[in-house]
């Protein structure tokens, strides 16, 4: 595509890798379908989850937030619940696409969303 970053073979890779992956993102996140790899990991991952979902309480973000690289939107949701304003960017535009599509977060009006265009 041009203008999107075609000057940079590496970057170029990365953005087809994540928007060939988008569709799946949130079922590989959450581990289900073909990424289910039993109970005890499972487990352990949504632990590991659980506690990576405190940390935007530990800092508390406020006021105006940049969320860099975010994908489907699963961390906006913990960052919402702090910040006044939230603009999500993801250099693979399918990726915040798919949680607008959804509307699971489009709850809260000051919530802005932009796909990046490097």
């Amino acid at each position: 595509m041009a203008g999107d970053g075609d000057h940079d073979p590496p970057l170029n890779g990365q953005r087809a890798y994540y928007r060939a992956r988008a569709q799946e993102h949130d079922e590989r996140f959450h581990r289900q379908g073909r990424y289910d790899r039993g109970v005890e990991p499972s487990r352990r991952w949504l632990e590991e989850i659980e506690s990576a979902r405190e940390r935007p309480s530990a800092f508390r973000p406020e006021g105006n937030v940049l969320e860099l690289a975010c994908g489907t939107d699963l961390w906006t949701e913990q960052l919402l619940s702090h910040a006044a304003r939230i603009t999500a960017v993801d250099a693979a535009g399918e990726m915040p696409a798919i949680n607008k599509a959804s509307g699971e977060s489009a709850s809260t009006p000051t919530w802005s969303k932009t796909a990046s265009r490097a």
